[in-house]
């Protein structure tokens, strides 16, 4: 249903976020990465359930987080992050819950090297589909990457889970190298589901969501929001 402008918006997010070439979007508070900060003037409303799942799995061990934005990275064949800190946002009192989905990746956890007078040997860390990282505490301005994505390892019940997913029929071609789409032909009818699970199959995303402000502000936020 929809007017055929809103078919033909949501039809070009459905490619967008399919694109091979994508590396990153964000959800909530938008992140300029080139100069590594948060934009107040761009934000757009924070999905409900991921909210609520990123608040539950910080729960989980004592901790707490009022989800203010999420920095989604997409990981194909020999795509890395390299050594890093989380330390745009505006404070460090909240974890980073980062979820792994896809094709399992490396995850090296490193020391604070603004701290440590002898910072520890990284940790690297297998990260599979489902698994979840929690960056708080001590840890949260610890250095981390990813060095690489461990091809050929997609669950076979998650793409099977993926061919099962009712998303709308968007008239989105079938992938093609680079991230490029047939434009019509019976090919062009190649159901949504199938095309996810077609480009999950040498995929990694890692949704990190983030508190931005402190919990006092972000939560005067929040309710304003959710206020009738």
């Amino acid at each position: 249903s929809g007017s055929d402008a809103e078919r033909n918006t949501v039809n070009g997010a459905m490619a967008g976020a399919l694109d091979a070439r994508l590396r990153w979007s964000t959800l909530g508070f938008h992140y300029r990465w080139k100069q590594r900060e948060y934009s107040e003037e761009h934000c757009s409303p924070f999905p409900s359930d991921l909210a609520k799942l990123a608040i539950d799995l910080a729960a989980s061990v004592g901790d707490n987080i009022v989800p203010e934005t999420a920095i989604i990275n997409y990981y194909k064949r020999k795509a890395t992050m390299g050594g890093h800190r989380d330390d745009a946002e505006w404070t460090d009192e909240a974890p980073v819950v980062a979820i792994s989905f896809g094709n399992a990746g490396v995850y090296v956890l490193g020391g604070d090297g603004q701290t440590d007078e002898g910072p520890p040997p990284p940790i690297p860390v297998i990260v599979r589909n489902g698994d979840v990282v929690l960056l708080g505490g001590k840890s949260r301005m610890n250095l981390h990457g990813v060095p690489c994505m461990l091809e050929n390892t997609l669950p076979d019940s998650f793409h099977r889970a993926l061919l099962r997913t009712n998303i709308p029929d968007l008239g989105c071609g079938p992938l093609r190298p680079g991230g490029a789409r047939s434009a019509g032909g019976s090919e062009a009818k190649e159901r949504p589901a199938a095309l996810l699970a077609q480009y999950m199959a040498d995929t990694r995303i890692n949704v990190n969501v983030r508190q931005v402000r402190a919990r006092a502000a972000a939560l005067q936020a929040a309710r304003r929001v959710l206020r009738p």
